[in-house]
């Protein structure tokens, strides 16, 4: 028996081609937008502004700092004439200065 091979039409054979490119293309465009848009937001670490807390109390101090996203700070007493007793008369760093998010704060606050 004599088998006949029946070409396939050319359209048939560029719609493929035309899938396959469109496929490829969509594909290599999530790639691209991902590297270039998603990662880099996943992997930089969050900052936050260290808020002014000068003349505040402790109580006060702690509450603003902890919603600023700095849970972690150290507490300073010092002598102090200028200042209230509980009052915060030094932050390190400065208010202002932007940090990462739960970076140690230092308070001092007025004996």
């Amino acid at each position: 028996m004599n088998e006949q091979v029946i070409p396939k039409p050319k359209f048939q054979v560029l719609n493929l081609y035309l899938v396959v490119s469109y496929t490829v293309f969509l594909i290599l465009a999530i790639i691209l937008y991902s590297v270039i848009v998603v990662f880099p937001t996943m992997y930089t670490a969050q900052e936050t502004r260290v808020p002014d807390v000068l003349s505040l109390s402790q109580e006060e101090a702690e509450t603003l700092l902890k919603d600023a996203g700095l849970q972690n700070f150290d507490i300073h007493h010092l002598p102090s004439e200028d200042f209230s007793e509980g009052e915060v008369i030094r932050i390190s760093p400065v208010p202002g200065t932007r940090v990462k998010l739960n970076s140690r704060v230092s308070i001092h606050i007025a004996e």
